[in-house]
């Protein structure tokens, strides 16, 4: 399996910055997309599809974050490690509790992705900001 994974990172990593990877848009336009979270990220913010976990290390301090992503999709081969392993049509996460949820070139990925609005919705505070890519 060790090697699947392995041979799976080697065929993504030449495709990284473009449509045909899973986060290819993100990467492509890592720098814009970055400086228009720090803009908007602020408080408690769920990352859902975080992959790699990358926003972590990028976002000031004064943001808590919180990496999710699909057990099934980590098993691919991202290197990084969510903080909670679920589906984003059912969060593990109290409602009217997050000030900020990012999601990166996740919805094109699901097979309900209003339900992952919906989600989304549920769990941000009253004047908390969904952010979309």
């Amino acid at each position: 399996m060790t090697s699947n994974i392995q041979r799976l990172k080697g065929w993504l990593k030449p495709l990284e910055c473009t449509p045909l990877h899973p986060q290819g848009l993100v990467l492509r336009n890592s720098g814009k997309t970055v400086r228009w979270l720090k803009r908007h990220a602020r408080g408690i913010l769920v990352d859902i599809g975080c992959g790699n976990g990358h926003l972590r290390k990028l976002l000031p301090d004064t943001v808590r974050y919180i990496g999710i992503d699909y057990p099934t999709t980590m098993a691919l081969g991202y290197s990084g490690k969510p903080d909670i392993l679920a589906d984003a049509a059912r969060l593990p996460i109290v409602g009217a509790s997050v000030d900020t949820v990012v999601m990166l070139d996740v919805l094109e990925h699901l097979a309900e992705p209003g339900l992952a609005i919906a989600e989304a919705a549920r769990i941000l505070r009253p004047g908390g900001q969904c952010l979309i890519h």
